[in-house]
């Protein structure tokens, strides 16, 4: 089976506030992989990692980045029994000028580990004090054939964002003020270079991911195995 990425939300808020709640009530599948992409502004270059809380599942942080007054995050998180309802990111006591939430699951991947761990391969960073593209450089895949390339990128400007060469859309959130767009995409198959441009030469950051297929059945031998042993005890 593929892995099959959705968007269940994407939402921008342009409010000042410490503290923001999906509008959407989100119902993650059992077993998904859920990323909670989140891109937050303010005045001065912002440091604070906000917690992320929903659906009965644990989210945690697999990267971000910051540039100028930018900062963005993935968070992961997988549970067997989730429950439908609305997600949370507090940054604490840190007042913010605008915060985009994306929420994407992804079914199809490996469940091994806890939070989603064994479903995220891999991650990567890169920013730019300015220009109108932005390519984040990812490792060679594990299966380069049925793993999932995935990105979310950020620019300040409240534009349509063109995803990369062979690229999917999932969730985009956009608005202003302050002038902002975040989008996700992803791709099956090995992307090293998780891309995606736009109009107007700004600061832009963004996050890649390499996400994990389920592993396949028994091998060809562990079954034939198997079903040698049946026939000498009768089965």
């Amino acid at each position: 089976m593929a892995i099959s990425p959705t968007t269940l939300t994407a939402e921008y808020f342009a409010t000042d506030a410490t503290s923001f709640v999906t509008t959407a009530s989100v119902a993650p599948a059992a077993n998904a992989l859920v990323t909670v992409s989140i891109d937050s502004s303010e005045a001065v270059a912002p440091s604070t990692t906000p917690t992320v809380t929903g659906n009965g599942i644990t989210y945690t942080l697999v990267n971000n980045r910051i540039q100028g007054g930018g900062h963005c995050f993935v968070f992961r998180g997988m549970a067997a029994s989730p429950t439908n309802g609305q997600i949370t990111v507090d940054f604490g006591a840190v007042t913010k000028t605008s915060c985009t939430i994306i929420v994407d699951q992804h079914t199809g991947v490996n469940t091994s580990g806890s939070n989603g761990s064994g479903a995220v391969v891999q991650s990567a960073v890169n920013s730019a004090a300015s220009g109108t593209s932005l390519a984040i450089t990812l490792a060679a895949f594990g299966d380069a054939t049925n793993n999932v390339a995935f990105g979310l990128h950020v620019h300040a400007a409240n534009e349509v964002t063109t995803l990369g060469t062979g690229f999917a859309e999932l969730g985009e959130g956009r608005g202003t003020p302050p002038s902002r767009c975040s989008q996700t995409e992803w791709k099956t198959g090995e992307d090293t270079s998780v891309d995606a441009s736009w109009v107007s030469s700004v600061a832009n950051l963004g996050i890649a991911l390499e996400i994990a297929i389920a592993p396949s059945g028994l091998s060809g031998n562990a079954k034939g195995l198997g079903s040698r042993i049946n026939k000498l005890v009768g089965g």
